[in-house]
């Protein structure tokens, strides 16, 4: 095991490790996930992955962030040939909850809790600027669900009340509308399907 590699790159090549978690804080605070942490991440994926098929396992430790760049992410882990494994420490919210949905294997520690929303949005210009900003979030909303409902249908909660994808959808939807943010427990998140299952 090389330690300052670990510390260094986030990437423990030996073991087929990569810790996924923000980089030096912004005002005081962990800055989440940003072009840093879907960069590197990338850089590390694939070394791993052109040095062998074999399982990859994620420790991942993040507040959330921008959309786009965990969207690469989780392009990146989903088309990886290797088997992957995230356990997510503290939370998986908002972007990194999205994030957490790419693994083959989703696992919570058991303090860890689950949250989803819709996020928020900031624009400023011409106000055609604005409205077109507002309309891919729009469309944001719908690949958001359509991947959280695609893992949930499967879960113990949405499989008991025989709900198709569209169903489960409509069922997350109604939760984020209501409750902004929509907070799970570990145990909570596994029921629901966000999840696999709690360390």
């Amino acid at each position: 095991m090389n330690i300052p590699e670990i510390h260094t790159h986030d990437i423990d090549a030996e073991n087929r490790i990569i810790y996924l978690h923000g980089g030096d804080p912004v005002d005081g605070c962990e800055p989440g996930v940003d072009y840093r942490m879907s960069s590197k991440f990338i850089k590390n994926l694939n070394i791993l992955t052109l040095s062998s098929k074999d399982p990859i396992f994620i420790h991942m430790n993040t507040i959330g962030g921008e959309w786009s760049y965990g969207m690469a992410i989780y392009d990146a882990i989903k088309k990886c040939p290797c088997h992957i494994t995230i356990v997510a420490y503290s939370w998986a919210r908002s972007m990194s909850s999205i994030i957490f949905q790419a693994a083959d294997r989703r696992i919570l520690m058991p303090y860890a809790c689950f949250m989803v929303h819709w996020g928020t949005y900031s624009d400023s210009g011409h106000y055609l600027t604005v409205k077109s900003g507002m309309e891919f979030g729009q469309k944001t909303e719908k690949m958001m669900l359509d991947i959280y409902s695609e893992k949930c249908v499967d879960g113990p909660f949405f499989k008991s009340q025989n709900m198709n994808v569209q169903d489960v959808s409509k069922y997350i939807e109604d939760k984020i509308i209501t409750k902004s943010d929509w907070w799970l427990t570990a145990e909570e998140a596994v029921h629901y399907g966000f999840a696999d299952q709690v360390f």
